[in-house]
């Protein structure tokens, strides 16, 4: 083959998208969220709206614990939408998960269903390293309300070492003070 010819071959592989050898470049697989985790989630929708909250616990169960964060956000941000109680342990441990992201959303969620059983692992994470999760830690604990929160939150408001987060607490701490709907008394 001389060169012209040779040269023309290779820009018609390349347009055709394959290689120097002649074979298309492999194929990237689609990732484990992708192909599996989003149909189980439109059933999770399905399966709440239907009343059948066993059923949808059963998904979101193992989600919540996959090697995959972004599986684990989405089952955490599904356990908030659907105000599951029953799956806060599943939140709980999320609040102290290696990644970032599973933490700010299970701090989110936490915020959201204000339960007082979230004030163990909430205030677990106010030692976050992460400045974020601690104010998302702050605002779930200003959701719960409380007395024993009010002094949590003072201690926070003036000693955390990031001025946002301390701030934060300022600002949930005049909420509180604000709204006597929102501030309950311990059981």
């Amino acid at each position: 083959m001389d060169k012209q010819s040779a040269a023309v071959l290779a820009v018609l592989l390349l347009a055709s998208g394959c290689g120097a050898g002649g074979s298309p470049p492999p194929r990237q697989p689609e990732s484990e969220f992708t192909r599996l985790r989003g149909p189980d989630l439109a059933r999770v929708t399905e399966l709440y709206a239907a009343g059948k909250k066993l059923e949808a616990a059963a998904i979101l169960r193992p989600m919540a614990a996959n090697e995959n964060w972004e599986v684990r956000v989405r089952a955490i941000r599904a356990i908030g939408d659907a105000k599951d109680r029953d799956l806060l342990p599943e939140v709980h441990a999320a609040l102290a998960d290696e990644n970032i992201e599973v933490r700010e959303s299970a701090g989110r969620v936490l915020q959201g269903l204000a339960d007082e059983s979230s004030i163990g692992p909430l205030l677990a994470a106010l030692s976050d390293p992460e400045p974020v999760i601690r104010m998302r830690a702050v605002e779930a604990l200003a959701s719960v309300g409380g007395a024993a929160q009010l002094e949590t939150l003072e201690k926070v408001s003036k000693n955390d070492q990031d001025p946002s987060v301390r701030e934060a607490a300022q600002e949930a701490l005049l909420r509180l003070r604000e709204s006597p709907g929102v501030l309950r008394s311990p059981d």
